[in-house]
């Protein structure tokens, strides 16, 4: 055997070392990543499962029939809303105007067209 040889042999029996080192650094990352997200999935659930039971718990928004507006150029159920109720959740507002104008195709609003808007407290 020759000093080459000797040094193939050596090499490939590193290459092999390295190449176990690497899966097994591999598999241990993919370990932890798996129990890192159990764990983060669980401290989720447990922080939001208040919050989620008050959302479950709601109840609708108060409608009421209130102001009867007339459709502007250009206005949408969006723009009408953002403008009467600042502050307001604008998409739980246009829900409220659907509801209480049943019929009202929000992409067939018409210039001139009469809409009713919910009294919100």
């Amino acid at each position: 055997m020759t000093y080459s040889d000797l040094t193939r042999r050596v090499e490939r029996k590193l290459k092999r070392i390295r190449r176990k080192q690497q899966l097994r650094a591999t598999a241990i990352m993919l370990a932890m990543l798996l129990v890192l997200s159990g764990i983060l999935y669980l401290v989720g659930v447990h922080v939001a499962r208040p919050w989620l039971d008050k959302l479950d718990n709601m109840g609708p928004m108060p409608v009421a029939s209130g102001v009867v507006v007339t459709i502007a150029p250009k206005e949408t159920l969006w723009s009408i809303a953002s403008q009467y109720y600042p502050g307001k959740h604008t998409g739980e507002i246009v829900m409220q105007i659907r509801k209480l104008n049943p019929g009202l195709d929000p992409g067939a609003l018409q210039v001139g067209q009469k809409v009713v808007l919910p009294e919100v407290g």
